[in-house]
């Protein structure tokens, strides 16, 4: 009897545990300061939206799907990961569970944005009108 219970006992508690899960996050971006199409990421800002409410996991990051999925050459520098292919790249996140290796991954795009344009305005002169080097300027007849 003490046998049967055990192993009830064993197997309730694998039906319980539940199964870890990667949720797409939104994609990174970042802005492309000298037009190149590279950029740096800060992988981890991914993290809360790939985990969600689960606890007790941990996220790893890797460049190819096969990696993600065997758990190997994960990407080190998570919160400065300069990306390799420029302006769109998918990497993958693993999400694997701590207490006994369960996993799941989801790709995670990777954005380089140009730099707005912009033009500089004409300057605004006014003259000193009482000589104490203090005038009132309206910015908005510039817009």
């Amino acid at each position: 009897m003490k046998t049967l219970f055990f192993l009830f006992t064993l197997i309730s508690c694998q039906i319980i545990q539940a199964q870890v899960t990667a949720n797409e996050p939104s994609p990174l971006t970042a802005c492309d300061t000298d037009n190149n199409g590279y950029a740096f990421f800060n992988l981890t800002m991914a993290d809360a939206e790939i985990i969600g409410s689960q606890t007790d996991v941990q996220v790893s990051y890797h460049e190819e799907l096969a990696d993600a999925t065997a758990g190997i050459f994960a990407i080190g520098s998570v919160e400065s990961y300069a990306n390799t292919i420029p302006y769109e790249q998918v990497i993958y996140a693993r999400v694997e569970s701590l207490n006994n290796g369960d996993f799941a991954t989801t790709a995670v795009m990777l954005l380089v944005l140009h730099l707005p344009y912009t033009t500089a305005p004409d300057p605004i002169v006014l003259i000193d009108s009482d000589g104490d080097g203090v005038e009132v300027f309206d910015l908005t007849i510039r817009e």
